[in-house]
């Protein structure tokens, strides 16, 4: 019994450390918000010139507080059942490699995508900031880490569940900035189709026997309900305000490229890494 409550205080205080580290984001980006303008301005990516580290440091800039106040109720709303879903599944090594990875490489990613979109595209936006893309990225591999989570425990094919929660979150993007011209129709026929077709095969392939346990066992585990549950209700309702109808405000414009690219990216990067190329690597790592 001793060893056992040992055992418990000693999870409770990984996640009080892990939480407290979850919210050191939000703090930093209140105090770049809090910069002298001057300041501030200098750590800002601009379309007609850069010092070099703007285009990390221009996604944790804002100049707006409601901005501000949106990316960070985001950023909660989206890392929280994130880290849960990968704690409770014994991978707290995985969340803390997906954070470095969305606080350090991602940001510079996202920089490269949108500097040459900027220069032969749209030339007449002046500046890019925000954490937006970066939150994104983050419900990227929310969607990303419960297809780990349905791969394990229903034995599924990872490739196949993996492809239809990215076909999902691509989908929802021509219905909403559609205008029914033959193109998005195209676009929705076919991203639609193959989410349906891929959806088909593995209900076909899914092993009824599994899939009755695992519903047997939620009902005497809450904690896997909430776990079955709630990321993928995240998912599903976080890709409205990820890809918002208006994206124009009174005061700004939102850049709707960084919210593509960084959904994209954190589907696509980690599969790259753990599925692809480092695989036992990696796997090894997060064990």
């Amino acid at each position: 019994m001793i060893k056992i409550k040992k055992i418990r205080i000693r999870c409770w205080e990984k996640i009080l450390l892990d939480l407290i580290v979850i919210s050191l984001v939000p703090l930093v980006l209140i105090l770049l918000f809090n910069l002298p303008d001057d300041i501030r301005e200098q750590l800002v990516l601009h379309h007609n010139y850069s010092n070099g580290y703007d285009i990390l440091t221009t996604h944790f800039v804002h100049d707006e507080a409601t901005h501000l106040k949106n990316n960070i109720i985001g950023y909660l709303i989206f890392i929280l059942p994130l880290y849960f879903l990968l704690h409770w599944m014994n991978m707290r090594n995985l969340f803390y490699f997906f954070l470095l990875l969305n606080l350090i490489f991602m940001p510079l990613l996202l920089s490269f995508i949108w500097i040459p979109i900027n220069i032969f595209i749209f030339p007449q936006v002046p500046r890019n900031l925000g954490f937006s893309g970066i939150n994104s990225a983050f419900l990227g591999m929310l969607g990303y880490s419960y297809a780990l989570l349905l791969h394990k425990k229903l034995n599924v094919r990872f490739v196949n569940i993996f492809l239809i929660f990215l076909l999902f979150g691509l989908g929802v993007i021509p219905i909403t900035y559609s205008k029914w011209l033959l193109t998005d129709f195209i676009a929705i026929i076919v991203i639609w189709s193959l989410f349906i077709l891929l959806y088909y095969k593995t209900i076909k392939e899914l092993d009824l026997q599994k899939a009755k346990n695992l519903l047997a066992e939620t009902k005497k585990n809450f904690i896997l309900g909430i776990m079955l549950i709630l990321p993928l209700v995240i998912y599903i309702i976080g890709l409205g305000p990820t890809f918002p109808k208006e994206i124009r405000s009174a005061t700004s414009i939102i850049n709707i490229i960084s919210h593509y690219s960084g959904f994209l990216l954190g589907f696509i990067v980690p599969y790259i890494l753990f599925n692809l190329l480092l695989t036992r690597l990696l796997k090894q790592f997060i064990s």
